[in-house]
């Protein structure tokens, strides 16, 4: 099965070449949605209530890396076409709020696994 989304760039717009619509395959397709889930706040999106990331855990004043990191996972989680997501590292930034996640998953068909690191402005 060959997996494939629109491409949106950092703000979340459409990408678009020579009057044509970009796509993105395989691992950029989850590198995009993990994107997109982390950058919506659970709740927000009036489709899917449960999809998401608890802002709250990344906004308070004394973060707790344990919430963070349950949080990253259940976000990431919400990728259906992936299996074994791993959290290998992340940091958060608090004065400049770059969130940089470090992760391996496998596609649930095919059984590959690839690495990936993923920055978010939130």
């Amino acid at each position: 099965m060959l997996i494939q989304n629109l491409s949106v760039d950092h703000t979340g717009d459409l990408i678009i070449e020579n009057n044509d619509l970009v796509l993105v395959y395989g691992k950029d397709v989850f590198v995009q949605a993990l994107s997109q889930i982390l950058k919506t706040r659970k709740g927000e999106y009036i489709l899917d209530l449960e999809e998401g990331l608890v802002f709250e855990t990344l906004f308070k004043k004394d973060a707790d890396l344990d919430n963070i990191q349950a949080a990253i996972i259940d976000a990431a989680q919400q990728v259906q076409v992936f299996s074994n997501f791993t959290l290998f590292n992340f940091d958060y930034n608090i004065y400049t709020r770059v969130l940089s996640i470090h992760f391996s998953a496998k596609f649930i068909d095919t059984e590959e696994t690839f690495e990936e690191e993923v920055r978010l402005y939130v």
